[in-house]
């Protein structure tokens, strides 16, 4: 949600869409008990000055405006954060563009009279000396006056071009507009005048009556080619019953002129041509608008309904399958077709929330998987404790990992093997050191030595041992092996000694405790805000030495360094640990350890606010990419834009430049869902706002030279 100090005399109902400049509320005011609309500019936009400019035009052209077909502006402001918003009256209807698409468009009569209406508001607009740049049926509601007739309102002023020469930004120098409504001059200068909002209004009309579109087209280079060379399609093919009369369709014909010399010449000109076509019908056909007019409504909204139904159905079936980009598509078509509906909002949520979670369980599988594989590697060179760590943090992420509950089971089979041996080679030496074998001449227990003297040997048996004993070799060897492995024996016996007492609880209230070197680095890393290397080192504390205790609270802090990590699973299982052992809950640290809780239940202002933040700065990147997509297209498909991109390099490096910031910028959005780090949203903003900048410069060049480019194609064909 969008966020702006609005006077607290409005009650926001709810969002009603949400565009590229900002998003429109439903609101009451609560002392008259009205329902209103209230339109944002996003807050992050007001930096840039030619969006500001545009907005802050509305609001001052909307409010010189006084017509009973033009929605009427209440109330305008900027707060003191720089976000903009204005109040607009509240139409309960249908747009042109719903209203197009049912049969009660095709009883003449009623269409007409709705054209009427519009054609009152832009006469209005052109004596005020204003162009309105975007005429097209969804900028025109239709709705009742208070006798329950029908009535048609102008609704969005965002714009407007004033004729007078006043304010003249920035916007002037960019094409603004729907290329399916907009004039031939439109599309290629800026040179325009009220002529141009006739056209527009003439391709509507033509829809309105006939349901079919007039120009050839499907996309912006074949619009921009039948705006400006092609014949509408023939009434022969969009009318073959003949009930558009021929008076309606030389009208509409006249306004569709490529040439605006060749056009009617005004919105009073217009509407007194279409009141003739209308008085000449009202005695062929004879209708109750009123009646007219409910049942259209009634079909768009069943049609409305239809139509959300089966996109809601369509993008559950690819959640379903979890082929998220075409779920993104998909969706991006309703929104296009629907707009920005709750139940669509609402399923863009949800694709993001499961793309966040396939991205988090590819990401922690990974790790997890690199995590064994570095356990292996320790229990193949026979560092024990090195994978006996790796493994304990595997299964305290994933207690049912299978590769680390594999490995934990061979760690813990080659601990008891190695235990046996160093319990089998102790027992050897200390029987070998406490009863040696008697040999022939050693004294026996419990006799004296001078009675255990050996009588002499004989003669021969002298003559044939030397005076000093000499040891074989293969005796000696076996000494040496028996030796060599009692030490092993002894070393490894200490070291599985020395484990079992690190582990063991003190046994008093004065035992002493060594703290692990790795559990002040992880503090350190943790006041230094490198959260992973935190996580990290005070694991490492943790496998050495788990107990908690005044000083040294490695669950606690660890907990912490998951917190910004964004593991809150994790971390609310090492909080809960720590508070189990009782220590930390009575140290300065437990504040911090409540709020990371706070933040992680999800619950929390804080975690509402970094979802809005995360999901608005998710859509302008996607909005960046939709854009920079359409670009490279245009430069593959047209001619023109290609030759103009070759032929200026520095097109071709902010191109290169907006494709870094995206880049950039999904990095940071990466990082952010990572740690939820807003600083890091905060980043993406900075990254895609710039992209978006540059992005409307080339935009701008691409389409003036297309339609050069088509129309040097139309001479020459000529």
């Amino acid at each position: 949600m969008i966020h702006a100090n609005i006077d607290p005399k409005y009650e926001v109902v709810k969002k009603l869409r949400e565009g590229g400049m900002g998003a429109i509320y439903l609101v009451r005011h609560r002392l008259l008990d009205e329902l209103r609309v209230i339109k944002v500019l996003r807050s992050q936009l007001v930096a840039d000055e030619d969006l500001k400019q545009r907005f802050l035009r509305e609001a001052k052209i909307a409010i010189q405006l006084r017509h009973p077909n033009i929605a009427q502006l209440y109330d305008f402001s900027i707060d003191e954060e720089g976000t903009a918003w204005i109040v607009l009256e509240y139409i309960d209807g249908i747009t042109l563009e719903e209203y197009a698409r049912q049969p009660e468009a095709r009883h003449l009569p009623l269409t007409l009279a709705i054209a009427q209406q519009g054609l009152r508001a832009l006469g209005y607009l052109h004596r005020k000396g204003f162009v309105h740049r975007d005429i097209a049926p969804d900028n025109l509601m239709l709705t009742r006056d208070v006798d329950g007739e029908p009535l048609v309102k102008l609704i969005d002023l965002g714009i407007v071009k004033i004729l007078k020469g006043e304010g003249k930004g920035t916007a002037t120098s960019l094409y603004l507009g729907k290329p399916k409504y907009s004039s031939p001059e439109q599309l290629i200068s800026q040179d325009i005048d009220a002529r141009s909002d006739l056209y527009s209004f003439g391709v509507m009309l033509y829809e309105l009556v006939t349901g079919v579109y007039p120009i050839h087209g499907h996309d912006l280079p074949s619009l921009i080619t039948g705006h400006l060379h092609r014949d509408p399609v023939g009434f022969d093919v969009s009318d073959p019953g003949g009930i558009v009369p021929e008076n309606l369709r030389r009208l509409i014909l006249d306004a569709l002129a490529k040439s605006r010399e060749q056009r009617v010449p005004s919105a009073e000109e217009f509407s007194r041509r279409v009141a003739e076509v209308a008085e000449a019908l009202a005695s062929e056909q004879d209708g109750d608008s009123r009646r007219l007019l409910d049942q259209a409504r009634a079909g768009a909204q069943r049609e409305r309904e239809r139509a959300l139904a089966e996109a809601e159905q369509a993008i559950r079936g690819r959640l379903d399958q979890e082929d998220f980009a075409d779920a993104r598509a998909q969706l991006a078509q309703a929104v296009e077709r629907l707009g920005n509906d709750t139940r669509l909002a609402s399923l863009l949520g949800e694709i993001q929330s499961l793309e966040q979670r396939r991205r988090v369980a590819v990401a922690e599988s990974g790790r997890l998987d690199h995590l064994v594989e570095s356990a292996e590697a320790a229990l193949a060179r026979g560092d024990l404790p090195e994978a006996m760590s790796k493994v304990f943090e595997v299964l305290s992420r994933d207690p049912q990992h299978t590769r680390g509950r594999a490995l934990q089971e061979r760690i813990d089979e080659r601990r008891r093997r190695d235990e046996q041996t160093a319990a089998g080679a102790t027992r050897a030496t200390v029987v070998g050191a406490a009863a040696p074998t008697l040999r022939s001449g050693e004294p026996e227990a419990g006799k004296p030595q001078a009675a255990l003297e050996p009588e002499a040997p004989p003669e021969s048996a002298v003559a044939l041992e030397p005076e000093t004993p000499i040891e074989s070799p293969r005796r000696g060897l076996l000494r040496a092996a028996v030796l060599a492995t009692a030490v092993v024996a002894l070393a490894a016996a200490a070291w599985f000694l020395y484990g079992a007492l690190a582990a063991a609880p003190p046994e008093g209230p004065g035992a002493d405790h060594q703290t692990p070197t790795a559990y002040e680095a992880g503090v350190a890393a943790l006041a230094r805000g490198e959260a992973a290397e935190a996580a990290r080192r005070l694991r490492e504390a943790l496998a050495a030495d788990p107990l908690e205790r005044s000083g040294y609270l490695p669950q606690a802090r660890y907990g912490l360094a998951l917190a910004a990590l964004g593991d809150c699973a994790q971390a609310l299982a090492a909080f809960a640990a720590s508070e189990q052992a009782g220590e930390a809950p009575r140290d300065a640290i437990w504040s911090e350890v409540t709020a990371a809780r706070a933040r992680c239940a999800g619950g929390g202002p804080d975690a509402d606010a970094f979802a809005r933040e995360l999901e608005r700065a998710e859509g302008d990147l996607a909005r960046v990419l939709s854009q920079l997509g359409e670009l490279r297209r245009m430069r593959t498909t047209t001619p023109s834009v290609a030759d103009l991109w070759r032929r200026n390099p520095e097109l071709e490096r902010q191109e290169v430049e907006v494709a870094d910031l995206a880049t950039e910028a999904e990095r940071a959005l990466a990082a952010a869902r990572a740690r939820a780090d807003l600083s890091q949203v905060y980043e993406a903003d900075e990254r895609n706002g710039d992209a978006l900048s540059k992005l409307k410069r080339l935009l701008a060049e691409a389409a003036r030279a297309a339609g050069a480019d088509l129309e040097r194609l139309d001479g020459g064909a000529r």
